[in-house]
């Protein structure tokens, strides 16, 4: 034997090496599987043993290759396929898995974790209906099982139905109380229900049990955003693109984070690191405008609001920007046209409406300016810039007992 691997009589080499793998010593474990021979009856649960250190090992080609050398000779072999499928998922070879996690449950229509494993897959792939039908089965089977439960959740808040959504949870964390995953699940139902400290306590403790979790940190750095800790939701954000760097919605809310931080040039960075995965991403977009903006490269936010409102002619919030930086180069006419254009997509967005009351008194078109003050006033009766404005505007037209008015219905506003 290799490496000092010499055998007591009678002890084979399978044998040796679960010895070693038990006390943690996988390469010597691995060394000794390898020395069993292909005609050797235990070949083939050496190769399971191999494929099993491949995959905690992160070596997912590797046991793709042991597991398919078994089922050539097993091929009937349900909980193999399973592994399979396993392995070429964390490949990133899709198609493959779906099929061999199809076949192990085919073969053995018992296997809860095949069940379960095909629910994430079809999930994965926005087939809700059929991922649901999986994830039943999975519960079926095994229901002391909490993470059948934790994923039957998942997808029913992702379907809308959230009662349905927390009484799979709330089961989950009944079976296992620190469920990595659905200790996080649940922080997002109560981040649904206005409680941000709580969803917050709630997320950290199942990333403290399992930090790979990129939707995960992605759920808590929202959870930060609310709370307005802007440091804190970058640094989730981060990590989550950090497990998973082709996560669209993380670089971009990445981005957001970043720039509500007041940290432009890394906005900047981000947003055009989402553009690279989806160049027509319209949040992405506005985030790239945005960063510009503040960074006053006005031409090119200009360019990018340009290209957004192309993209989607029914986005407000693109209009009300392009008409910020329309009316930052000096060019009111059509800083006008944006902000009447994003009143139009949207009568209740009273942001333009504030806007563009700003620009019309800006130009000294005073009696035309007092409208829009009050369109976003009746859309928004706390907005305390729109009622400090109107109040200026009325000092300026000489309607001074109006103007106290506006200026009393700001007081209270002002905290």
């Amino acid at each position: 034997m290799a490496k000092g691997e010499d055998l007591s009589p009678g002890e084979s080499a399978l044998s040796r090496g679960l010895a070693w793998e038990r006390m943690g010593q996988w390469a010597r474990a691995t060394l000794c599987y390898r020395l069993v021979g292909d005609d050797d009856p235990e070949a083939v649960p050496a190769w399971r043993r191999l494929a099993g250190l491949a995959m905690l090992q992160d070596r997912a080609e590797e046991a793709a290759g042991w597991l398919r050398r078994i089922l050539e000779r097993e091929p009937e072999s349900a909980t193999d396929h399973l592994n399979l499928g396993l392995a070429w998922r964390r490949l990133g070879r899709l198609e493959e898995a779906e099929s061999a996690l199809r076949r192990a449950t085919a073969l053995d229509p018992r296997l809860a974790e095949g069940w379960l494993n095909l629910g994430n897959r079809l999930l994965e792939s926005d087939r809700l209906e059929e991922a649901e039908g999986c994830y039943r089965r999975a519960v079926g089977l095994r229901p002391e099982g909490a993470a059948g439960w934790s994923n039957l959740g998942w997808l029913c808040w992702r379907m809308g139905r959230r009662e349905e959504a927390e009484s799979c949870l709330r089961r989950a964390l009944e079976l296992e109380p620190n469920h990595p995953r659905a200790a996080v699940r649940w922080g997002v139902l109560r981040l649904e229900a206005g409680e941000a400290r709580e969803a917050v306590a709630w997320m950290e403790r199942g990333l403290s049990r399992e930090p790979t979790q990129p939707e995960g940190w992605f759920q808590l750095g929202m959870a930060w955003l609310r709370l307005q800790n802007h440091g804190a939701a970058a640094g989730a954000f981060r990590r989550a693109v950090e497990l998973q760097p082709v996560f669209l919605e993380g670089w971009c809310n990445l981005g957001l984070a970043l720039k509500q931080g007041g940290r432009p040039v890394e906005a900047l960075a981000a947003a055009q690191r989402a553009l690279r995965l989806n160049p027509d991403y319209a949040p992405a977009l506005n985030n790239l405008g945005t960063a510009l903006g503040e960074l006053q490269r006005w031409e090119e936010a200009l360019a990018c609001y340009q290209r957004l409102v192309t993209l989607d002619p029914e986005f407000a919030g693109a209009w009300i920007n392009l008409g910020n930086v329309l009316a930052s180069l000096e060019r009111p006419a059509e800083a006008e046209g944006a902000y009447r254009r994003a009143a139009r997509a949207d009568p209740n967005q009273a942001g333009a409406w504030f806007n563009l009351g700003n620009l019309l008194r800006e130009q000294y078109r005073l009696e035309e300016a007092e409208e829009p003050y009050r369109r976003a006033l009746a859309i928004r009766p706390d907005y305390l810039e729109a009622w400090v404005n109107l109040g200026n505007l009325l000092k300026d037209l000489g309607r001074l007992e109006e103007a106290l008015e506006a200026y009393s219905a700001a007081v209270p506003l002002r905290g």
